[in-house]
Order: structure tokens, then sequence, then C-alpha cells
């Protein structure tokens, strides 16, 4: 019964009239204002559940990833020998990249689509772009953090300004006003103005930036800094007990507030 919830949008939707009047006091949007509850009559959440088995699942495979991560040959033995690129990497960088633009168009399925079978099925669309964020969001974290690894050196510190904070200033400063007019149709006067004069605020920049790049900034940065001047064990706690933290900062979390603060460090470890 919460605002999002299957039973809280049955209530937004009912005319005040039509709700139970055994049901605690409604409030203007039709919610329960105080939702008591009684483990002894309700029993435990469905969510409640779920969560539990996912953290018994993830734990178990964790177990198992740490106990045969020793047996697996090193990197370098699975380099490429021509280029010394690591293939498997770009293939899953590939399919990474190919499923976000394939989650991307599901947003726009329930808008557009009146012709296929997946005309309606808008309960459908959300679920499979739901699993998939579950795998994905994950695994370009991860993927970003074994390219993460390493102490700091003269030539890493350039590839970070030059392929990381370089093409995050033009993507903030100039693709995204001209992708703002060419496909939001917003003011083209406005988002020139954007671009002749670019407003270099922290505010600015955190609302505007992409939240993926904003964590891989903020990541990278924390490693050359911190993370890689410590030991791994005492890194790794204190990137997960920083990430639990975060949860509970007021406002970084909210729907629309900024540009990835909460998931920079909800997904740090």
């Amino acid at each position: 019964a919460t605002r999002t919830g299957a039973r809280g949008l049955e209530l937004r939707a009912a005319p005040a009239a039509l709700v139970s009047t055994g049901a605690p006091a409604l409030g203007p949007d039709h919610l329960p204002l105080e939702m008591p509850y009684d483990p002894k009559k309700t029993g435990v959440s469905e969510d409640t559940v779920v969560c539990a088995v996912t953290a018994a699942v993830g734990a178990v495979v964790g177990v198992v990833v740490w106990l045969e991560w020793s047996k697996l040959p090193p990197v370098e033995a699975k380099l490429s020998r021509d280029s010394g690129r690591l293939y498997l990497l770009d293939n899953v960088k590939w399919f990474a990249q190919l499923m976000v633009i394939f989650g991307h168009l599901l947003d726009s399925l329930h808008v557009w689509d009146t012709k296929t079978w997946l005309h309606g099925e808008d309960i459908f669309i959300f679920n499979v772009k739901f699993a998939m964020e579950v795998v994905l969001n994950p695994l370009f974290c991860f993927i970003s953090g074994v390219l993460s690894q390493g102490a700091p050196t003269e030539g890493r510190l350039r590839r970070y300004v030059q392929f990381l904070v370089v093409p995050t200033l033009l993507v903030v400063y100039l693709i995204h006003p001209i992708c703002n007019v060419l496909f939001m149709q917003k003011p083209f006067d406005k988002e020139l103005e954007k671009v002749i004069q670019p407003d270099f605020s922290s505010s600015y920049f955190y609302n505007a930036v992409p939240w993926y790049l904003f964590a891989l900034l903020m990541w990278r940065a924390s490693v050359y800094l911190l993370w890689a001047q410590m030991r791994t064990d005492v890194a790794f706690v204190a990137m997960v007990a920083a990430s639990c933290i975060g949860g509970y900062i007021g406002g970084i979390n909210a729907p629309g507030g900024g540009g990835g603060m909460g998931a920079m460090l909800g997904y740090m470890p």
C-alpha cells in the first residue's frame, strides 16, 4: 500500500467514497495516513521475502566467487597477443551498451507502440526493464572497477583527464544543449546561452551530468586519491560503510535529485 505499489495506485485512482470506511484515515490523495502493520494478521510481506532470497543468493554467489577466484588464470594470460586487449572485457562492454540502448527503447514502447503484441503491455515491459537493470547497472559498475585497479601513475592520471574529464565537460556544456534543441524542442536561444556563457557552478554540473559519468568521475578520483593508498580489504570495508551510510543522507536519493550521488555511493564497492 505504498504510494507506488499496486494497492497504493489502486487507492489513488479510486474515488474517496468508494474506499472502505473501515480502512485507516485517508489523505487528500486517498492513501492511508497511517499504515499499521500486524505480522500476525498480514504475515511476512512479499518484498521482505524477495529481499531475503536475493540477499541469500547473493551471499552464496559471493562465497563461491571468492573461493574460486584464486583458481582463475591471471588477466595477463587472457590478453590478445597482437593488441594486448582483453577481448572478453570488450565483449562484455559491448553487450552492456547494447542492453542500455534496448532498455531505453522499451521506455518508449508503451507510448508509441500501437501495432505489435507489446501494445498495452506496460506492466510486462516495466518488469523486463527492471530485470535488466538489476543486472546492467552493477555490471557497468563492476567493469569500471576492473578498469580502475592499480596504483595511480602519470599515464593513468593523464588518461583520466583526457578520456574522462574532458569528454564529460563536452557532454555537459556542448553536446547536452545541442541535443536539447534537436530532440527535446527546447528554445534555441536559451540552450545557446548555456554554450556561450557556461555555468560552472557545482549545482549546475551536478544536475546536468549523466549519473554514470558523474559516478565514474568520483570513483576514479577516489581510487587515485584514497583507495589506492590503502590495503585492499580495508578499502573495501570502508567503501561498503560509505555505501550504506549514503542511504541515510537526505536528498541525494530523491527522484530527479541530480546527477547520481546516491548511485555513486551505492555502487561504489
